[in-house]
């Protein structure tokens, strides 16, 4: 995210006319030929407001937005992505993470900027370690940041895959885990 709460977008034109044949390169998610409607997916800019109401209103609001959050994942637990789901609310339960995230709140920042800078901090520190398997879990910080960030907006959550046209051949530059589901 930019220094000014905005986050980054750039968006990415195709090179070729609507409705033409095209290759398109990039690492496949599955093995094989693929033919079908392409989707293109991004992240919309998100404008993250730095500064918040009372360090009060804004603790309570990131109460409410990880209650709201636990919850919903509590309720998916048991379904066929459970395991996502309790990986998610276990980050979501880190002291550390909370605390970055409330100390950032009593400097006059907002619920919003305070949890994504807890989240970017932590992704940025699991992406750079030498073990793949740990470092792909910032994919999972990432991840959790959207979800806290659409409860904060009054949202349900981050749309997934299942809203896209049968037979859709995905384009994005990450899809985070809930968006499996």
């Amino acid at each position: 995210p930019a220094q000014d709460g905005a986050a980054e977008r750039v968006a990415h034109q195709p090179d070729f006319e609507l409705g033409a044949n095209a290759v398109i390169r990039g690492r496949s998610a599955v093995i094989g030929l693929a033919a079908g409607q392409v989707t293109r997916r991004s992240r919309d800019a998100v404008n993250l407001p730095r500064n918040g109401e009372t360090a009060t209103i804004e603790r309570q609001r990131l109460t409410a937005a990880l209650f709201k959050v636990r919850e919903r994942l509590a309720t998916e637990a048991g379904g066929p992505h459970g395991a996502i789901a309790a990986a998610h609310r276990e980050l979501l339960d880190d002291p550390a993470l909370i605390e970055a995230a409330e100390a950032d709140i009593t400097g006059g920042r907002s619920a919003e900027w305070a949890w994504n800078a807890a989240c970017v901090g932590q992704a940025e520190l699991l992406a750079a370690l030498s073990d793949a398997r740990m470092a792909e879990r910032a994919a999972d910080m990432r991840d959790i940041a959207a979800q806290i960030l659409a409860a904060l907006a009054g949202r349900s959550g981050v749309s997934g895959l299942s809203a896209l046209p049968a037979g859709s051949i995905v384009l994005a530059d990450e899809v985070l885990p809930s968006e499996m589901a």
